[in-house]
């Protein structure tokens, strides 16, 4: 499996769920997993009896399987909705409990080190919200708690993108926006060099 696409939205009419959509459209069958956080029913709440077990390197069933899905993929593209600054509650819930010291990291004299080197991540996040709006404050802040970690753990990042405006956004819009998500997917596919394009900058009722 080369490709692992970790989906978050409750909704199939989203425009996240577009993006799912043309994400899997343009991968070779059969190359590619999606984990549906919210079909999955995947629970986000870390206990503190497994964050005890997960000090001692042991993580429950469920866990170590999606640690198997990320083991096993050289890109992983998280695709979700920006919600009250952040993702969902659910897919910040996965990170905590799938991405655990011992796996994802672990720490040394010179601090923490990442162990997942030689993967890629891509993060393709849907906002309602304009991007003059947010790009300044809310961006830089959401890319610490999201991509940033993810380079804390050995990731190299290929993609950050965010769609700003689709609730509101125009179909030709929202089509530009599938445009340059089907780029991308063919660029992890055939595995080239994606150089990203710049963000978009378009004031554009969808659900996102």
């Amino acid at each position: 499996m080369r490709n692992l696409i970790v989906y978050a939205h409750p909704y199939a009419k989203s425009f996240c769920h577009s993006i799912l959509e043309m994400l899997t459209s343009a991968l070779t069958p059969g190359t590619f997993a999606v984990r549906d956080l919210y079909a999955l029913k995947f629970n986000p709440v870390l206990s503190p009896d497994e964050l005890m077990n997960i000090r001692h390197s042991k993580v429950l069933p469920e866990i170590a399987e999606e640690q198997e899905y990320i083991r096993e993929a050289k890109n992983i593209s998280f695709v979700y909705p920006v919600w009250h600054a952040g993702p969902p509650a659910i897919l910040k819930g996965y990170w905590d409990r799938v991405f655990t010291r011992g796996f994802a990291y672990d720490y040394c004299s010179n601090g923490l080190v990442g162990l997942l080197t030689g993967k890629n991540a891509a993060f393709m996040r849907t906002q309602g919200a304009s991007k003059k709006s947010y790009e300044l404050t809310h961006w830089p802040a959401m890319r610490i708690s999201s991509s940033e970690v993810m380079r804390k753990y050995g990731i190299d990042i290929i993609e950050d993108m965010y769609f700003p405006g689709v609730v509101t956004a125009s179909e030709e819009t929202r089509a530009d926006y599938l445009k340059h998500v089907k780029e991308f997917a063919k660029t992890i596919n055939v595995c080239e060099t994606y150089i990203p394009l710049d963000n978009y900058n378009v004031p554009v009722s969808y659900t996102h």
